[in-house]
């Protein structure tokens, strides 16, 4: 099975998987943690985009109406980081395979 993973190219390390967390922004690459895989490489390529920019939040406000419906809304918002440059990295292909025992 092939997938892909982001890399930093200068020392190996990948964007972690997250698990139970929303904001994969917020991951900084590892060398010990498993990597984040995507089954498409257009996916990789988004996630690399968006993590690049920065750490992504969302701000969430409301207000009830003069007829007593809620009115919610939702901004983004992102808070840039020093250092994520995309270019300092590589979507790669990682090959995944599944031994049986006989």
């Amino acid at each position: 099975m092939k997938f892909f993973a982001i890399c930093r190219k200068s020392d190996g390390a990948y964007l972690p998987a997250i698990v139970g967390k929303r904001c994969s922004t917020r991951a900084e690459p590892s060398l010990t943690a498993p990597p984040r895989l995507f089954r498409r490489k257009i996916d990789a390529d988004n996630a690399l985009d968006w993590w690049s920019r920065g750490v992504w939040r969302e701000k969430r406000y409301g207000h009830v109406d003069s007829f007593g419906e809620v009115d919610v809304r939702s901004e983004l918002h992102v808070d840039s980081v020093v250092g994520r440059k995309k270019d300092d990295f590589a979507v790669v292909i990682v090959v995944v395979s599944l031994l049986r025992k006989p």
